[in-house]
């Protein structure tokens, strides 16, 4: 009797492509083993979305993308291969992804000559979008599906050109535009300075957000964003400013803020109130830069020789120096700065009498 022998039937595979789900390119293929009547895990490969490399760039990137390919076509007086024209199509609908106003029902691209004819536009308002508007308005959605019969993009031009007019809409109403935030800014701001004295202290930041709307177009952010830590945080960080910093800041709030209104005294009030926050700060300092050789006698004027009578008063009564004060002890670097700064002077005169203590002494054994 002859045994039974059962031997598995070799492994089948299936190929399986994949497709980008805006484009329709195709992005690979997956190759899945059969076994024994089992197809491994394809149900859940199924659900997933596959997308072409170019729908995930940064902006900046895919903006030199689409001009490079755009000179690059330009050179070749707009001949290329289909691979070549594929990349201008992709750019193109890559962009329109991340301005965020297209709408598909399909995977589609524009049509090469579309493509061609539109791309430079394209460019020129997607720039605009992201490096001039701030990305303050949305253009409108383009549509695309079988009941449109545009499919191509075959009226991409009129979408193009309706997003035009939004572009010279918002360059001409801009002014009206950045007014009518100036004024919301302002009146909150009042609301702020009104309520000090019933609920609570006035929120900086928010006077801060209306000086700044007014200094967005006259002054470079980089300098805006000085000015706005020197005036959200000039109070507490004093050793990080100058009086000469405070004084520009005013000059350009003179100069480009509305000030006809109440929150300029608030404004005004604030930056007096950093500078002398600033300048008792830095008080702290001169003298001991003066003497800084040791000298406290002869050179002295009647400014030092004061100042430093309210230093000899405390030294009188210590028979050793206090511990030198340490940063946790404080609620800020600058007052912890102002009174090292002072200990160090004090620390000088101890110095100094007990020098001339030691002197007199060794003068009377001397003289003995």
């Amino acid at each position: 009797m002859s045994a039974l022998i059962h031997t598995s039937p070799p492994f089948d595979s299936i190929i399986k492509t994949i497709y980008c789900q805006n484009s329709g390119v195709v992005l690979g293929n997956l190759e899945c083993k059969i076994f024994e009547g089992q197809l491994a895990y394809m149900e859940a490969h199924s659900d997933a979305v596959y997308l072409h490399p170019f729908y995930r760039l940064s902006s900046i990137v895919l903006i030199k993308k689409l001009e490079d390919c755009l000179h690059w076509f330009q050179n070749q007086g707009w001949v290329g291969t289909n691979a070549e024209q594929l990349r201008l199509r992709l750019l193109v609908s890559a962009t329109m992804f991340h301005l965020d106003s297209i709408k598909q029902d399909r995977a589609t691209l524009p049509a090469f000559p579309i493509a061609a004819a539109s791309a430079g536009r394209l460019l020129g308002l997607t720039k605009w979008f992201f490096y001039l508007s701030s990305k303050r308005l949305q253009f409108p959605l383009y549509s695309i599906s079988g009941l449109n019969e545009n499919i191509q993009w075959e009226n991409f031009k009129h979408w193009i050109d309706s997003a035009y007019e939004i572009r010279h809409l918002w360059a001409t109403k801009s002014k009206e535009y950045q007014r009518e935030a100036e004024q919301r800014a302002m009146e909150e701001s009042l609301r702020e300075i009104k309520s000090e004295h019933v609920f609570k202290r006035i929120d900086t930041r928010k006077v801060w957000n209306w000086i700044s709307l007014q200094l967005e177009d006259n002054v470079p952010p980089g300098r805006i964003e000085t000015f706005r830590n020197l005036f959200l945080n000039g109070d507490t960080e004093a050793s990080e400013w100058t009086i000469d910093d405070v004084d520009d800041l005013r000059e350009a709030i003179v100069k480009f803020v509305d000030r006809g209104n109440e929150i300029m005294f608030f404004i005004s009030k604030r930056l007096d109130g950093i500078a002398a926050i600033i300048r008792d700060f830095y008080s702290s300092f001169t003298i001991v830069s003066r003497v800084s050789g040791g000298n406290f006698t002869d050179s002295q004027t009647p400014e030092e020789a004061l100042f430093y009578s309210e230093y000899d008063k405390k030294v009188e009564g210590l028979v050793e120096l206090p511990p030198a004060p340490k940063l946790e002890s404080f609620q800020s670097r600058v007052l912890f700065l102002k009174a090292q700064a002072q200990w160090n002077i004090l620390a000088k005169r101890f110095k100094y009498k007990q020098d001339s203590q030691n002197q007199g002494g060794q003068d009377g054994i001397a003289s003995a």
